[in-house]
């Protein structure tokens, strides 16, 4: 007997966003690869609304999308879950609707990127709850391992991203020129970057402090949309850190760098750029995986490892890089995880 395919929804967070800068890409693309995968948004009324009415609307909306839900139905999320009433829908699946199988995508950790252990504490309490996991590589696998050992888990290991298009790539010569992009205001390890010499740095994303121009080899060039971002970024190579130091991953944000796969390391590879991290960053393990890019326990050892290059080295890395652009750029990193999680 043919049994008839479960239901897939996803709950709808990120599409409707009016502005998209920088890492906020990658929520969007997930929910864009979700609706291309044959997955129902669901999509709560008023979303830009905040009045009584509003608010009132989206939790009668929330009690019926629950029981209108079939059972064995999939209902994909991304964490964080910022709408008080996409909380509730989720608490009442997993409360009352065990045969509904939720799906919890993990591309943020709020309680470790802030190093804020009730918050943390909360979201272990949440997560214990939930079966069925994407995260973003290996080491946030043994992460959520250490408290949910029961947990079913597939790593993406890059954010796909799909503003790229291997049309715009442009073949970078080997030099010290290193671009780094997020968002630069947590990021102050930025501020000593002039220390090291004989290396350029292109910076981009939003900066409330500016650097100072005396600063020759740092450039800073502002806020683009991801598309822009892609097509403008400069550099020979991709960094990928975080924290106070750059001489260590340091700090609230350093520490957070050794658990995730930043947006801005699919940005790198599908641009083609060879990607620098810190030995004890989770992105450590995919450069040295796939053989794009290098590491450096201070930044301060960036011009003598790039010297020890050959072109030829430098090269063969960059055709690394673009050999998984393609994935990356067409959606198949979330699509292969869904896969290996057993949703199709």
């Amino acid at each position: 007997m043919k049994h008839n395919a479960p239901k897939k929804y996803f709950i709808q967070e990120h599409l409707q966003r009016r502005q998209i800068y920088h890492g906020g890409i990658g929520n969007k693309n997930i929910e864009e690869i979700l609706l291309k995968e044959g997955f129902q948004p669901i999509l709560f009324p008023y979303h830009f609304n905040f009045s009584i009415k509003a608010k009132i609307s989206r939790i009668i909306f929330s009690f019926k999308c629950f029981w209108d839900t079939p059972s064995s139905s999939i209902v994909f999320f991304q964490w964080p879950l910022y709408a008080k009433a996409h909380m509730l829908l989720l608490r009442l699946f997993l409360t009352f609707r065990r045969s509904v199988k939720v799906v919890c995508f993990i591309t943020d950790i709020n309680g470790l990127k802030d190093g804020d252990k009730k918050v943390l504490k909360e979201e272990v309490h949440l997560f214990k709850k939930i079966g069925h996991f994407v995260v973003h590589n290996s080491s946030m696998e043994k992460w959520l391992l250490t408290f949910h050992p029961t947990a079913t888990i597939s790593a993406i290991e890059f954010f796909d991203f799909l503003p790229a298009t291997q049309s715009d790539v442009q073949m970078k010569p080997l030099s010290p020129s290193i671009a780094f992009a997020g968002f630069l205001d947590k990021s102050k390890f930025i501020y000593d970057l002039y220390k090291i010499k004989n290396v350029d740095f292109h910076l981009y994303g939003e900066l409330t402090h500016p650097i100072p121009l005396r600063y020759s080899n740092l450039n800073y060039y502002g806020v683009f949309k991801p598309a822009d971002l892609f097509q403008n970024i400069k550099g020979s190579f991709g960094l990928v850190w975080d924290g106070d130091s750059i001489e260590d991953l340091s700090g609230v944000f350093g520490e957070y760098n050794k658990y995730i796969s930043p947006n801005k390391l699919s940005l790198y590879i599908t641009k083609g750029l060879p990607v620098i991290a810190h030995p004890h960053a989770a992105s450590a393990q995919i450069i040295s995986k796939y053989k794009i890019g290098f590491t450096v326990s201070s930044l301060f050892n960036i011009e003598e490892k790039i010297s020890q290059l050959s072109e030829n080295e430098y090269e063969a890395m960059k055709k690394n890089c673009l050999l998984l652009a393609d994935k990356i750029s067409n959606g198949r990193c979330l699509s292969e995880a869904l896969y290996n999680l057993g949703i199709y």
